[in-house]
Order: C-alpha cells, then structure tokens, then sequence
C-alpha cells in the first residue's frame, strides 16, 4: 500500500480512518485513481509488523463492452496475527464503452468479518473508484462499494469505529462532468457510529453528487466545488 503510518495510527485514502491517537491524512485523485490504500502498522508493536495492508490497484481499459460476472476487488486487509489495525481500500479505474452484468466492484477497507474481538483501536478508510463508459452506467450502483472499515467488539469502548466511506466517480461521455457517488453500506452506517467525512481535494468540477448512509462531503479553505 501507500504506506504505514505509526502505532496506532488510522489509515485514510477515501476518506479519513476513525480516529485512534492520530488520524493519517486521506491521498489521491477522485477522477484518476491510481495510488494503493494504506496500510497500518499494530498498535504497541514496536517491530514494525504490518497489521493492516491497504487494497492494491487496478486500471482497466476495455475498448468494447464490459460485461461483469465476478468481482474487481482492491480491498484492506487485516493480519489477525498482529492486532488492531485494518487497511484502507485500494483503487479501481475503468474506462469501457459500457459496464454491465450481475458482477460487483468493491474497493472498501478492511471487511468488519476479518476483525476478531481484541482488535479494532485503527480502522481504515474506503478507497477510490472511478468508472467512465460512453453511454451511461448499466451496472447497478448497489454492486458498488467504497466502504470503510468497521468494527463493532467490546474492546476499546462498545462505540461501533468506522473508517470513512470512499468516493465512487461515474462519468459517461453524454455528460459534460461526472458525478461524485459518497455512500457507507446500511449495515456499517448505524447510529452509534461516527459518520464518514470525505474530502473533497482539491477544485472539483461535478455534475452531482449523491450522498447516503451518514456521509460528509467536506470543502475545505482554499478548495473549490463547482456543480
């Protein structure tokens, strides 16, 4: 991945990391992702043992249609050897004439199922999708996913830690400017649980943006949203 921050550490690319003693800052394009996620080193782990390893990354250029059947995944992973630490996902950037099927794509943080009970103190962001085809979008959005990690034990206080959601970019060539595509799984987004901040990086140029599931888009000084 991008790198691994210090102990306890939480990893961001998307998105921020829920927050452990520090929080790392998030990295990357929303139109052309092509950076790995970052991983994490154990928190108290004074071996530098890698604990989270960020989702790598894809960039596929098909010159006709896509038709999915299976999965392009670019997600965290987690070494359960070494605890409390989950990596951020990856990117994934496609540009076809069309994208279709019942296939998924899926560049989220480290999947809550890979944490056991003892780990969770760092959870990692979602990563970055970007999808261009020439008409729009056939694939449904709902086998999208950009989310972040989430843990839910007994450890480190009963509050649900989740990682920011990631930022999904779908453009067709019948739009001038892409839309922004913020959204946390309904399983992940609970309210107990810290909402996703996604910023924005820079001046951005957008034909919309949809957000869901407890998900911040932020401007922050000196950068520019124009829609």
């Amino acid at each position: 991945g991008f790198g691994h921050p210090g102990n306890q550490s939480s990893p961001s690319y998307g998105g921020y990391g829920f927050l452990a003693l520090e929080t790392m800052a998030p990295y990357g394009s929303l139109t052309e992702p092509f950076d790995p996620g970052m991983g994490c080193r154990s928190q108290g782990d004074q071996n530098g043992r890698i604990s989270g390893i960020g989702g790598g990354a894809v960039k596929l250029v098909v010159t006709g249609d896509l038709e999915l059947g299976g999965a392009i995944r670019a997600v965290g992973t987690i070494d359960n050897n070494v605890v409390r630490s989950g990596g951020t996902g990856g990117s994934i950037w496609i540009d076809a004439r069309q994208i279709s099927g019942e296939g998924t794509i899926d560049a989220s943080g480290c999947p809550p199922s890979s944490f056991t009970s003892d780990q969770g103190v760092a959870v990692g962001s979602g990563g970055r999708i970007a999808l261009y085809t020439k008409e729009p979008l056939a694939l449904d959005r709902a086998r999208i996913s950009c989310n972040g990690a989430a843990y839910s034990g007994t450890s480190n206080g009963s509050k649900t830690k989740i990682g920011s959601a990631g930022t999904i970019y779908i453009k067709d060539a019948t739009r001038a400017n892409g839309r922004l595509v913020l959204k946390q799984a309904a399983s992940v987004a609970s309210a107990n649980a810290v909402g996703s901040v996604v910023p924005l990086m820079g001046d951005v140029t957008l034909g919309g943006i949809e957000l869901s599931g407890r998900v911040v888009l932020a401007v922050r000084e000196g950068e520019k949203l124009t829609l």
